[in-house]
């Protein structure tokens, strides 16, 4: 799941969510209404990806590897028709994954995955497709599981 901003810079912002029975089968692309909790389907995705948001209002999402012949990737997901686009393939990213977490920081995304019984690893993941382990984290005994980032977060490198 993850928080996007409605628009580029608004305060108004959706909760989406996603994923289906088994990893790498068909998933259900969804929204919540925060004042009723109730849930609002949309298009189906294929895969189960972990979801994050811009402050720009995309939506973007992180598909491990879910079988034999599939690739990691991160994409840009239509809000509406669930249709990827801006695909980025991470084919450096391989093994089954067992947990993975997904956020945008800086206007780059940041990838957490273990596989197997593995520790998770940070992997930085830049939108013209470099992907490169990050080594700032104590993550040699952690498994993580969710990313959150605030909608506000800057969109473009700081620094």
């Amino acid at each position: 799941m993850g928080f996007v901003s409605n628009a580029s810079g608004s305060a108004d912002e959706t909760l989406f969510i996603g994923g289906g029975g088994m990893i790498g089968s068909a998933a259900n692309l969804g929204t919540i209404d925060m004042t009723s909790l109730t849930v609002t389907k949309l298009p189906a995705l294929t895969g189960d990806p972990e979801l994050t948001g811009t402050g720009l209002g995309d939506l973007w999402g992180f598909f491990p590897v879910a079988g034999t012949n599939k690739m990691a990737r991160v994409s840009k997901i239509d809000k509406m028709t669930a249709v990827e686009s801006n695909q980025i393939p991470l084919t450096s990213l391989t093994g089954m994954a067992s947990s993975w977490a997904f956020a945008f920081y800086g206007g780059d995304f940041w990838v957490f995955l273990a596989s197997g019984n593995n520790a998770t690893v940070v992997y930085h993941v830049t939108q013209n497709g470099g992907t490169q382990p990050v080594d700032m984290l104590d993550t040699k005994t952690r498994h993580i599981v969710g990313a959150g980032v605030s909608t506000c977060a800057p969109t473009v490198p700081i620094g």
